[in-house]
């Protein structure tokens, strides 16, 4: 097995692999943001694909002892700037990573936040 940069001859054997075993889990990757994307190839054929991309993080840190509706106002607040910022960086989606129930209830009844497709998993580097 050889690994190499990802080319754009390689698309088509990407999108097959895409297509054929994980297409009802998770779309097509866009490479928009993209650090670094590679292929596996063995005996000249495309057998893998990984891409690293950035991400967009918004981080809120607020005054647990304020009042849900004040800090609902925060997050309203906050949030606009995290998406301008997100999209003139060329990102198409902000992420947020929360723990509580409540603020993740919050989050998708009044700002529009779904769940990513998958379970989020984090190895630090």
């Amino acid at each position: 097995m050889k690994i190499r940069l990802a080319t754009r001859k390689d698309l088509g054997s990407i999108r097959r692999l895409h297509t054929e075993f994980y297409d009802d889990e998770f779309p097509f990757p866009t490479l928009n943001k993209a650090l670094e994307a590679l292929v596996t190839v063995e005996d000249g054929e495309v057998t893998g694909f990984g891409v690293v991309r950035e991400l967009a993080e918004c981080v809120m840190i607020l005054d647990q002892n304020r009042s849900s509706r004040a800090r609902v106002h925060q997050v309203n607040s906050l949030l606009p700037y995290a998406y301008a910022v997100a999209q003139e960086a060329g990102h198409d989606g902000v992420h947020t990573f929360v723990r509580s129930e409540k603020f993740e209830r919050i989050l998708k009844k009044h700002f529009g936040f779904t769940n990513s497709q998958g379970q989020v998993l984090y190895r630090s580097v």
